[in-house]
């Protein structure tokens, strides 16, 4: 297995099991806390919310992919900005025309992973690697590539196209959305 990948996996299931312990066996108030920041709405949903990412929200619900995030299982979206989106200038206008759909859905699914990851978990992932990247594989068909550039957190996805982290978008139930300054795939 992938270094990077293991590293993720161990942190983060190392960040579950620590986090809710107490010397007293009690959960402890961060666990707690943390349990109660999810939305109790869907992924869809928590998303529509923010007016900042009102384009991918839109996009999202465009292209079919809202019952990705209506269903049970857990996703982390690298969700673009607004202004990200608007940063491709025409080609970008282009691709939200209906008749771009499929490479709409086939852009959005570049910037989706498997589980519901946080921009912690991500820093923890990151420290443990040692300063290597740290690899996760898309719901497309590449891999987004993690790393840290001062106190910035960077994504690379498999074309080459970088943004940064922004915040955390939204956070529901089944999943999460992390801000992105930019679009991770090339848009011509």
């Amino acid at each position: 297995m992938n270094k990077p990948i293991y590293a993720l996996m161990l942190v983060l299931a190392g960040a579950g099991i620590v986090a809710g312990c107490k010397k007293d066996g009690a959960p402890s108030d961060a666990a707690s806390s943390e349990a109660a920041k999810p939305s109790a709405d869907t992924l869809t949903k928590a998303l529509a919310g923010e007016a900042q990412f009102s384009t991918v929200s839109g996009a999202i619900k465009d292209t079919g992919l809202a019952g990705v995030f209506e269903g049970k299982a857990s996703y982390t979206l690298f969700a673009p900005t607004n202004a990200a989106f608007a940063a491709l200038g025409d080609p970008g206008k282009a691709l939200m025309a209906p008749e771009q759909r499929a490479a709409l859905a086939a852009l959005l699914r570049e910037h989706i992973v498997p589980g519901m990851l946080t921009k912690a978990d991500l820093t923890k992932a990151l420290d443990a690697a040692g300063g290597k990247a740290v690899k996760l594989r898309s719901m497309g068909k590449g891999t987004l590539s993690l790393s840290k550039e001062g106190d910035k957190i960077v994504v690379t996805g498999a074309d080459g196209a970088k943004g940064a982290l922004t915040a955390e978008a939204a956070s529901a139930k089944n999943g999460s959305a992390l801000g992105v300054d930019a679009v991770l795939k090339t848009v011509k």
